[in-house]
């Protein structure tokens, strides 16, 4: 609990069902959002092998390495902080390119729901890797990826960056101020269903 109201945000879009999770804590401004996707692959369509690309991929990196940190946020961030913290677990973003779907359909939904501009919003994806590299996103917003990767490299004891990236325009960003969604910066052969 620790002081987290928690909802079920359920709503149709593109044909599907929707399951946000979010929670709140605090009020006024900065409102940050901090989101991760919980879904993983429905299909392992990459897969360099024929008879695995009808499998799941099991998400442990691409989905739940991102939900992992969230809810450590949810755990540890103090309980009384300035303005307001959303945790967003995002449904439905991981399948496009399948007969039916698209990409990123819980962020839409959560977007286009919003009542307030928010200050920043900080995506997580794909950040438990074995062999993370972690690049500055090209979409992201350049004043908070600075911030970040400035903390970042302060608690770390060393400001690595790389300078080229790559990453998805996220919808929860775009009503507000700031964005950020940092994430291994290319794209291995992750849609395996024996991996990630």
């Amino acid at each position: 609990d620790n002081n987290w109201d928690v909802e079920l945000q359920q709503v149709m879009i593109a044909g599907h069902e929707v399951k946000n999770i979010v929670a709140r804590r605090g009020s006024g401004k900065p409102l940050i959002i901090l989101g991760a996707h919980y879904d993983s692959r429905l299909k392992a369509d990459n897969d360099p092998d024929p008879s695995m690309q009808n499998l799941p991929v099991p998400g442990a990196n691409d989905g739940a390495s991102g939900v992992a940190v969230l809810l450590e946020l949810g755990r540890s961030l103090p309980a009384e902080m300035t303005g307001q913290v959303r945790l967003v677990f995002f449904d439905l973003e991981d399948q496009g390119r399948l007969p039916g779907y698209d990409w990123i359909l819980g962020s839409r939904a959560f977007a286009a729901r919003l009542e307030e501009q928010p200050d920043a919003v900080v995506i997580l994806d794909m950040i438990g890797d074995a062999d993370l590299d972690v690049y500055y996103e090209k979409n992201s917003t350049p004043d908070l990826r600075a911030e970040i990767w400035a903390a970042a490299g302060r608690l770390s004891g060393a400001e690595r960056a790389h300078a080229a990236g790559r990453g998805g325009a996220h919808p929860a960003r775009h009503p507000g101020r700031a964005g950020l969604c940092p994430r291994r910066g290319h794209d291995p052969p992750r849609r395996q269903a024996g991996q990630h």
